[in-house]
């Protein structure tokens, strides 16, 4: 299996920042699904929750360079986005 199945969400996103572009897919693997669930919890129709779970990510991924791990934990910044 993949290694980067089994690493931290700090881990894939240092490495998605050094330039490891399977790091955001195991990402996007990880919490699309979740992020979906929130969208349609708060009332948005399945095509606009499609929409947001793709945006959500294309910040993450346009922000990678503001992460910083010193601020705190990898999985909060990317819910923060």
């Amino acid at each position: 299996m993949d290694e980067n199945a089994h690493s931290s969400d700090d881990a894939l996103l240092r490495r998605f920042k050094g330039g490891d572009d399977s790091a955001i897919e195991v990402l996007y693997q990880r919490y699309a699904a979740s992020f979906y669930k929130l969208t349609r919890a708060k009332g948005f129709k399945h095509e606009d929750a499609d929409d947001i779970v793709q945006a959500s990510f294309l910040k993450i991924v346009s922000g990678i360079m503001n992460y910083d791990e010193n601020r705190g934990s990898g999985t909060a910044w990317m819910w923060s986005v």
